[in-house]
């Protein structure tokens, strides 16, 4: 059962979109950050350079991901999204422990100037426009099923709630804590290595041939058992591949049916997880005839 066609393009619609807000944040967020002497804004501008990073690594997974099955990758190109996807969570641990590095040193000694009003405008500015594609490349990684995609979602809103950290720190500046916007820094660089490192843990987990989670697993085995003329299952097994999962399964079917009557109950199979599922799970389904000798248990 074959991706959605049109995902590509929509994953690198909305990517290119957050690309642009970027490039401008970090342009603007450097420039204001290093005028009035604020490491928080700088430490935001280095964390929207990681987004944009991140965004030309999901145009480069999506591009090799999306090739169809060949010669020699039988089972598709998802896996490329999913090494695009942890080198998106290496640059993020990287970026927060050069951020905490920077701001500790910071909090250790020199005096700072209160940053004022211009890192709190720049700030705000990053909030609304960080939230405001979080949710746009949210609702197109849920209809695409880009693992990489919801990543890279969660650089946006990692960067929102970085500069909502910055937002408090300039203000606590204003009203007399001298160390507020490099304890801001420190904050933010630990937001985007926990950030960072879930991501990655994710992704060491889909490389390492690890399940789906109970929810998916639960939902396809109950796809399965309600399907006419299955009589029971077993061996069910799912995996995740980039935007697709990889599944096989199991059926126990009357031994007196012929070959065509089982091979098409094993089509209604498919069909019913590729209609309930958003056609994006490629299932392989083995026909047994229901007999004691066959029946090991459902798992």
């Amino acid at each position: 059962m074959s991706l959605d066609p049109s995902a590509p393009a929509a994953i690198r619609r909305v990517t290119l979109l957050g690309s642009a807000i970027n490039l401008g944040l970090t342009a603007v967020k450097l420039s204001v950050g290093l005028l009035v002497g604020s490491l928080a804004l700088v430490a935001d501008a280095l964390h929207s350079l990681s987004d944009l990073a991140s965004d030309v690594i999901v145009l480069i997974g999506v591009k090799f991901g999306s090739r169809p099955p060949d010669a020699t990758h039988p089972f598709g190109h998802g896996k490329i999204e999913t090494l695009a996807t942890l080198v998106m969570g290496g640059l993020l641990v990287t970026g927060g422990v050069l951020i905490i590095l920077k701001s500790g040193g910071r909090l250790s000694g020199a005096s700072l100037l209160p940053p004022g009003w211009p890192v709190m405008v720049v700030a705000l500015i990053s909030i609304v426009s960080k939230e405001w594609i979080y949710r746009r490349t949210l609702r197109v990684s849920r209809r695409t099923n880009s693992a990489m995609l919801l990543a890279n979602a969660w650089h946006h809103r990692s960067d929102a709630l970085s500069s909502v950290v910055v937002l408090l720190g300039a203000g606590s500046l204003l009203l007399g804590w001298r160390y507020g916007d490099a304890a801001a820094g420190l904050v933010v660089g630990l937001m985007v290595v926990y950030a960072g490192g879930k991501i990655a843990a994710n992704c060491v987990r889909e490389l390492g041939e690890a399940g789906v989670d109970h929810g998916t697993q639960t939902h396809l085995a109950e796809i399965v058992k309600n399907q006419p003329g299955v009589a029971a299952w077993h061996r069910l097994r799912a995996r995740r591949a980039g935007r697709e999962i990889l599944m096989d399964v199991h059926i126990l079917v009357d031994p007196a049916i012929s070959v065509t009557e089982g091979h098409q109950i094993s089509k209604q199979v498919e069909a019913a997880i590729a209609a309930q599922m958003g056609s994006r799970v490629n299932v392989t389904v083995h026909i047994e005839p229901n007999l004691p000798e066959e029946q090991d248990g459902q798992d």
